[in-house]
């Protein structure tokens, strides 16, 4: 099996499909809904563990903010679903380190955050989730196993660990391919997976062109002319061999709960993407 970037777009298994209309009206929803439980006021900082590069070395606080009406209103407005998760970290993240981003224009505030570790994403927008509506969610799911719908709580803070990598600051690493060329690559960033995304049904094997096209440097110490045409004509096994390499040097949040069904008392792994813990 080819490995993949993960995107900020997956959500249960049972919406793993290209988005539709009536997702981009969900996605657009997610904040309307009855009044929440109010629960204690969360911890704004998020600890990231390589950051943003910024004033002579890696900045890792981040300060985060409970999301208000005016940012609902400036999510609404958003008209690709895929956008949404790059608008409510841009919404919702004050700062990181030294750099102040709440007084940036949208545009300028997404385009630091998208030089952050795909990983380090999901944390500050859990970290978001979490000023917004509480530590504690209680979630909807359906048994794989005897289809009984039932409840779900999690606790943000205790159920989403950051798996964190080796060498994290690393911003080059090197490959050799079959052929003993040497590959010259920095890790994915959400830039990259953003403007992935952004080509409009485009299939996973060319979102994975677009990535390494992005993520290659150098060959055999000289810059490549034509990323694109130098990724699509690498061998399969190398393509493959340098996604898995690209998914190593990523720190990950865990997103999958396990549990026992209240009904069948079968365990149940329960795989939740952004769509899920964004709703009150």
């Amino acid at each position: 099996m080819t490995d993949t970037i993960p995107t900020p777009g997956t959500t249960t298994a049972q919406h793993v499909e290209e988005p539709t209309a009536a997702d981009l009206d969900r996605a657009r929803q997610m904040t309307v809904g009855d009044v929440p439980t109010i629960q204690e006021s969360s911890e704004p900082y998020v600890e990231l563990p390589r950051g943003i590069s910024y004033s002579g070395g890696w900045q890792k606080r981040a300060m985060v903010r409970e999301l208000t009406g005016v940012d609902e209103e400036a999510i609404s407005r958003v008209k690709e679903i895929t956008d949404i998760y790059d608008t409510v970290l841009a919404l919702g993240t004050v700062r990181i380190g030294e750099l102040e981003l709440g007084s940036l224009p949208l545009t300028e505030r997404q385009g630091y955050l998208g030089q952050l570790l795909l990983g380090e994403r999901d944390q500050l927008f859990i970290g978001i989730v979490r000023a917004t509506y509480g530590d504690n969610k209680t979630l909807l799911y359906r048994c794989q196993n005897c289809n009984e719908q039932q409840q779900l709580t999690v606790t943000l803070s205790e159920d989403f660990p950051m798996e964190v990598v080796p060498d994290v600051e690393r911003t080059e690493f090197d490959y050799v391919t079959s052929k003993g060329e040497r590959i010259m690559y920095r890790p994915a960033i959400g830039a990259d997976q953003m403007e992935a995304l952004k080509r409009k049904n485009a299939t996973m094997a060319e979102q994975n062109t677009i990535i390494l096209s992005r993520t290659i440097r150098e060959v055999d110490g000289k810059l490549v002319l034509d990323p694109m045409n130098y990724a699509r004509n690498l061998p399969l096994r190398d393509r493959n061999a340098l996604l898995a390499e690209l998914v190593s040097r990523q720190p990950n949040v865990n997103m999958t709960v396990v549990v026992d069904c209240v009904a069948c008392r079968e365990e149940q792994t329960i795989p939740l993407g952004w769509a899920d813990l964004f709703q009150p």
